[in-house]
């Protein structure tokens, strides 16, 4: 049975969401009160930034497991086209 893991803020008050962070001078919305899906993975930090700088520059991406758009938004900063496709409810 899937157990649900709820949030909350432990002082002060709560943010209106998304809140808005930058990596690598590119902005992207982050939804920290949406359980443990925050809207960026961390450890793919170092991937959107090869995206961008080596492989993306003016081609075309295809971006089957999209489920945050975050692959296909750096993608589009080096003026690649994208498509991105993904099952997740949050995704659409």
């Amino acid at each position: 049975k899937h157990q649900s893991i709820e949030g909350g803020f432990v002082t002060g008050t709560a943010p209106e969401f998304p809140i808005v962070v930058e990596e690598n001078f590119t902005f992207y919305n982050v939804y920290l009160d949406d359980g443990p899906m925050t809207g960026i993975f961390l450890d793919q930090k170092e991937v959107r930034k090869k995206i961008r700088d080596y492989y993306a520059k003016g081609r075309q991406l295809l971006n089957l497991f999209s489920y945050t758009g975050a692959f296909s938004v750096i993608a589009a900063t080096a003026d690649s086209q994208t498509t991105s496709v993904d099952l997740a409810n949050r995704s659409r």
